[in-house]
C-alpha cells in the first residue's frame, strides 16, 4: 500500500511543467559547466563539482515542489522523478552534443577519433592485419560520430541521474517514525 496521501493531485501538465521547468533549468547549468571545462581545463574540478551541486540543488527543488502536492512522498516515487528529470536533461544534452559535434565545433570529434586509433595502433596482442584491417574498416568513423556520441551522453546522464536520484531520495521520503504507536 502507498504511503503518500494526496492532498492535491497533480495533472499530467503540472507534472510536466515541473519536469520541463527543472529539467532545461538543470541540463542549461551543467551543459555551461562542462562548457567553461573544456574552455578552462586546469579549473575542471571546480566545474565538477559546480556541476554536481547544480544537480544536486535542481533535483531537490523539483521533488520539494512535486513533493508539495503529497503528504510526504515515498522513495520510489522520488527516484522516478530524479529519473524522469535526468531523461529530459538527457535529451537537451544529446540534442546540444549532435548539434556541437555536427555543425559548430568538430575539433572534439578528430581528437576523439585520433586517440582512438593510437589506442588501436598500440594495443598489444593484436596483429598488424588486426590493426589495419580495424583503422580500414570505418567502424572508428561510425563509433566515433556526433549521433552514437550524442546517445552515449542521452544514457550516461540517465545513469548519472540514477546514481544520485538513489542518494537524493532517501532525504525526501515520508518516514515513519518506528516509535510511533500504531
Amino acid at each position: 500500500m502507498s504511503q503518500e496521501i494526496s492532498i492535491n493531485p497533480p495533472s499530467k501538465k503540472e507534472v510536466f511543467q515541473i519536469l520541463f521547468k527543472f529539467g532545461i533549468g538543470i541540463a542549461l547549468g551543467d551543459l555551461l559547466c562542462e562548457q567553461l571545462m573544456l574552455w578552462f581545463p586546469s579549473l575542471t574540478f571546480a566545474f565538477e563539482l559546480i556541476g554536481v551541486i547544480i544537480i544536486v540543488l535542481g533535483l531537490t527543488l523539483g521533488i520539494n515542489k512535486y513533493k508539495s502536492f503529497f503528504d510526504g512522498i515515498s522513495y520510489g516515487k522520488a527516484l522516478w522523478f530524479c529519473l524522469r528529470i535526468g531523461m529530459v536533461v538527457g535529451l537537451v544534452k544529446m540534442f546540444f552534443t549532435f548539434i556541437q559535434l555536427s555543425y559548430i565545433d568538430d575539433s572534439l570529434l578528430v581528437l576523439m577519433k585520433e586517440e582512438v586509433k593510437k589506442a588501436i595502433t598500440n594495443a598489444e596482442g593484436i596483429s598488424r592485419e588486426q590493426i589495419n584491417e580495424m583503422l580500414n574498416s570505418g567502424m572508428v568513423e561510425i563509433i566515433i560520430s556526433p549521433i552514437s556520441i550524442a546517445i552515449i551522453v542521452w544514457i550516461s546522464t540517465f545513469f548519472q541521474y540514477l546514481f544520485i536520484g538513489l542518494f537524493i531520495s532517501i532525504f525526501h521520503r515520508k518516514s515513519n517514525n518506528p516509535f510511533q504507536q500504531a
